[in-house]
């Protein structure tokens, strides 16, 4: 479902399609170049301004570098810690008004009490719950750009904290059917904090911190 815009020749969808191609999504969609090449020039075909811009100015191949250098850099801890953070970004926010108590329950698993009382605070200022529930709505929430390390640190136990920023397209629907609702961008600032023994495993993470990103969160995709 993540790639259904695309499917429907929708450019906006075909040049974020090609963007996860270029950076990569850990072995569920791992980097290929030629295969984002493909999806950018789809959408710029159909008029997609930056799928154009990328294209005349070269930048692909540039973005490409970049991101390669990127992962040759990181660690296999850090590789492991962003693949963590992006799924449990994906799984928490993934509910709707039939299910949201459950689910919300459930995936305190991924938090710290602090960062649960983030996630809880943001979810509140949102009213995301009253939406789902005033609309019998379901969350449905779309990669957009992949986390990526900030800051790092190193604290006295031996344990590490990351920074973390994400974004991600937010958008509601109802049954079967999308209604007219509008797909917003949702930047967030993440911690997160691993164990001592610096294993890599999904147990050893958790969500210490959970803020809006650098723009306030919810921002109509242009």
């Amino acid at each position: 479902w993540r790639y259904k815009p695309a499917a429907r020749e929708d450019a906006e969808g075909q040049y974020r399609l090609g963007l996860l191609y270029l950076r990569g999504r850990g072995d569920k969609l791992p980097a290929d170049f030629s295969v984002a090449r493909q999806w950018i020039q789809a959408a710029a075909s159909q008029g997609h301004e930056k799928a154009q811009e990328v294209l005349q100015d070269d930048l692909l191949e540039t973005i490409w570098v970049e991101e390669n250098n990127k992962r040759q850099e990181q660690t296999a801890l850090e590789k492991e810690m962003l693949l963590w953070v992006d799924a449990a970004v994906m799984d928490t926010m993934r509910f709707g008004y039939d299910n949201i108590w459950d689910h919300l329950k459930s995936s305190t698993r991924y938090f710290t009490v602090e960062g649960w009382v983030d996630f809880s605070n943001q979810i509140n200022e949102l009213q995301l719950v009253e939406l789902l529930l005033r609309g019998q709505a379901s969350v449905l929430i779309l990669p957009w750009q992949f986390p990526e390390i900030i800051h790092r640190e190193n604290l006295q136990d031996g344990r590490m904290r990351f920074t973390v920023d994400a974004v991600y397209g937010i958008k509601l629907y109802a049954g079967q059917l999308e209604r007219d609702y509008t797909t917003k961008l949702f930047p967030l600032r993440i911690s997160v904090e691993t164990d001592s023994e610096h294993r890599g495993i999904p147990e050893d993470f958790m969500i210490s911190r959970w803020s809006p990103g650098p723009d306030r969160p919810f921002i109509d995709v242009p």
